[in-house]
This record gives structure tokens, sequence and C-alpha cells, in this order.
């Protein structure tokens, strides 16, 4: 029963950082983009930490269900030894001690803040810094609370994926994988991907906020008013 509510949690956190770094739009044209932030190497990092995710998820699913399917124990021991590569995982196995269930926690509620704010924002939410045609000013929703709640959902989900990710009871953690040069590569690029979008949730919202507010004026002015905090109610 632990492994299935483990194999579910697991299902979970991988689709909410799916979500969380998916653009619910197409990009707009270039001519139309205000900032050049987004760089094709940031899309390449992005796309190997996406697909990343997902082998992890899938063998961390592999080896939960092996468990909670009961599997005779020698299908199970070999079925470990490949995905945990290694000869002898009788130790070792998949869980979610507390350090991970938290951040595991933090990227299912990040998620959840991030698809509220795409489903309240709509066509105007996009990866790239841009005013569109008939731009509209949103406020409402999670956009009542904060002027920035996407920005504060994909805070939650970049940081809470490196603690669930390097936590111990993950794959990356309690396999041999890290023994290949490939998969120090991937994770370098992961690395990567992390830390410039962390950056861009840093340097955008001033830049967002100054621009909407040269685009909508007094609007602007009494949403601020209304709702002066960016990122947390109360806080900042």
């Amino acid at each position: 029963m632990a492994s299935l509510a483990t194999a579910c949690v697991i299902a979970a956190v991988t689709t909410s950082i799916h979500i969380a770094i998916t653009s619910p739009t197409p990009s707009p044209p270039k001519k139309d983009r205000l900032k050049a932030d987004y760089t094709p190497f940031l899309f390449v990092c992005l796309q190997v930490l996406k697909g990343s995710i997902w082998v992890h998820a899938i063998i961390e699913l592999a080896i939960a269900l092996s468990h909670a399917l009961a599997l005779n124990l020698s299908a199970r021991e070999r079925l470990l030894s490949i995905l945990l590569m290694d000869q002898h995982p009788h130790s070792r196995t998949i869980s979610i001690p507390p350090i991970r269930f938290v951040a595991g926690l933090a990227v299912v509620i990040g998620g959840c803040i991030r698809w509220l704010s795409y489903r309240e924002m709509g066509r105007y939410f996009t990866y790239h810094v841009t005013v569109l045609k008939e731009h509209r000013l949103v406020t409402t929703g999670p956009y009542s609370f904060v002027r920035h709640p996407g920005y504060t959902g994909g805070n939650l989900v970049q940081v809470g994926l490196v603690f669930w990710h390097g936590a111990r009871g993950s794959w990356l953690r309690e396999s041999d994988v890290y023994k290949s040069p490939i998969a120090w590569l991937v994770l370098v690029l992961c690395s990567i991907s992390v830390t410039l979008t962390l950056k861009l949730y840093a340097e955008r919202p001033e830049l967002e906020d100054a621009l909407l507010k040269k685009e909508f004026g007094k609007q602007w002015d009494d949403w601020a008013k209304n709702v002066p905090y960016r990122f947390l109610p109360g806080i900042v």
C-alpha cells in the first residue's frame, strides 16, 4: 500500500513540474518580444530538464510499482538491478522521507498556482516579455492577491524539484546513474535551466510592472494600489 501511495505522489509531483515548465501558449513573433532573455540555449536546457524529469519519474514509478504489484523476489531483484544500476540493490529503494515530501508538496502547490495563473491570463501568458495585440490587464483570480502569481508558483516548483530529486529516496540518489558521464552532462544542463529560470523570475517582475504601467496607466496604478505585493500577500 505504501508503494502505491509513493507512486501516486511521484505522478502528482512530476505532472506539476511538467505543467509549470511548459508554456500554455505559442511563442509570440520575435519582433513583438521586448526582451531577449528566453534564449535558445535556455530553451534547450529546459527541454533536457523536462525529458529527464519524466525519465526519473518513469523509473521511480516502475520501482515503486514492482513492490506494490508484489512481483516474485527473483523478478523484482532483476528489475531493481537494472533500474538502480547495481548488482546488489537490496538496501536501495525509492521512498519519500520528510524532506522529499515537503519538496514534493511545494512543487504541487507551485504547479497549481502556476496553472491557475495560466488559466486566468489565457492567451496573454507567454514565456516572453511582450504586450500582445488588444492586450488587457488581468486583475482577477490569483492576480487579485499578488501581481505575479505565476512567478510565485514557478519559484516553488524550481526550488522544490531540486530537493525532490536531490534528496535521499530519489532515483538520482539511490541509483548509480551518477557514475555515467552522460548523466553528469544532463545534470549540468538541468542545473543551468533551474539557475537561469530563477534568475528570470527575479528580474522580470520589475520589468513587467514598468511595461504594464506604461501601457495601462491609471488602470495599472489602481491595481497596484489594491494589490501592492508581487509574490506573497503581506510579505513581498
